[in-house]
């Protein structure tokens, strides 16, 4: 049954959201960004009516404790978690699928950690350059602000503990499930470069959802050209060298750049 939703607000200022069909990974993101603009209209509060619901996922329980039953930390940390399925299939698909077992290689063994480096720099040059003659033009300094208050990242110590998580755990994540295993099996189907084009727009495609949610049209493109690129290079130094760790240096140094032009347009430009 396909998925709908529909929105309307009560005499008394409540705003109701009634769910039909089945909510799953791909229309839990509509959910949240219906939730969101409720709240920020000054809701007095949220019904979310699942009557005709047939199906909910793991994400939209998520979802629904982050952004409406258990709002703050512990909502937004069964949230994470209820994300933490991407993590798990691919070790569970080695060992039961593949009969492999876990093995990690030390970063300083690894091959192309120089040309990792290199890629990293040369991205994050493009980033913070492309934002200094673009600017204000395509990136709205308040809207950003906005977002980043709604979501409680204009205290200077929470964007800076969000981003050292970003920067130097989640990229080494993303490396592990979108180059390690999702990579690998689109080599196994696919010619080398048709497999590098495949997971780098797979990998654009999870993220689109996210951008999508917090930022107009504008910023959502561009950001999404720039994950689709990223995915590109990173597939392909993991083809070229068998190793994550070139991947994630370059995926570190991107995600710092982008951290930094954040917190200029968040606290040096406010």
């Amino acid at each position: 049954m396909n998925f709908a939703l529909t929105s309307e607000q009560t005499a008394t200022g409540t705003a109701v959201l009634a769910l039909t069909g089945e909510v799953d990974l791909y229309t839990a993101p509509e959910l949240k960004q219906e939730l969101v603009r409720a709240i920020d209209a000054g809701a007095r509060g949220v019904v979310v009516d699942m009557t005709d619901t047939t199906f909910i996922d793991s994400t939209t329980l998520g979802v629904l404790m982050a952004m409406h039953f258990m709002p703050g930390p512990a909502g937004q940390a069964i949230y994470f978690n209820s994300k933490a399925w991407i993590l798990i299939l691919p070790l569970a698909w080695l060992m039961l699928v593949d009969r492999g077992r876990p093995a990690v290689s030390p970063p300083w063994r690894a091959k192309g950690l120089a040309v990792g480096l290199a890629s990293g720099l040369l991205i994050s040059g493009i980033i913070v350059g492309a934002y200094m003659v673009l600017g204000e033009a395509w990136i709205d300094p308040d809207a950003l602000r906005a977002v980043a208050e709604r979501n409680g990242l204009t205290v200077a110590w929470k964007y800076l503990g969000l981003a050292a998580y970003l920067c130097l755990i989640n990229s080494l994540l993303e490396e592990y499930v979108w180059r390690w295993f999702v990579f690998h099996h689109c080599a196994a189907l696919l010619p080398r470069w048709p497999a590098v084009l495949a997971s780098g727009l797979l990998f654009t495609l999870h993220h689109i959802f996210a951008l999508g949610l917090q930022f107009d049209w504008r910023l959502t493109l561009l950001g999404s050209i720039g994950v689709c690129i990223g995915g590109i290079v990173w597939s392909w130094l993991y083809l070229k060298f068998d190793s994550v760790w070139p991947g994630w240096l370059s995926h570190l140094l991107v995600d710092i750049a982008i951290f930094a032009v954040g917190w200029h347009m968040i606290f040096a430009a406010a």
